[in-house]
């Protein structure tokens, strides 16, 4: 079976919870069954972010029934600098 996912500029995957991901943590990256349903979903995003820029990856499922996806290493770095950015919020509060 194959799925949509939604990547963008930074090669980092649009997670369900509406962040973006490496792809590492493949069961919290969202998808979708159908093209269309992941168009709408990029649409809403680049609404509430203009600078998105995402492109739709039809993919297959693995035996885990997760999507096939590449991990980003350029993502795990952003992924640390979003963890660092809100443990620093947290501290300067």
């Amino acid at each position: 079976m194959s799925v949509f996912v939604i990547k963008n500029q930074h090669d980092l995957y649009l997670g369900k919870q509406q962040n973006w991901l490496s792809g590492k943590e493949k069961n919290a990256v969202y998808r979708a069954d159908h093209h269309d349903e992941a168009l709408n979903y990029l649409i809403e995003m680049n609404a509430k972010d203009i600078s998105v820029r995402g492109e739709i990856i039809q993919t297959q499922l693995d035996e885990k029934k997760q999507p096939e996806i590449e991990v980003s290493q350029t993502g795990i770095d952003a992924e640390a600098a979003q963890l660092i950015a809100k443990s620093l919020e947290t501290h300067e509060r």
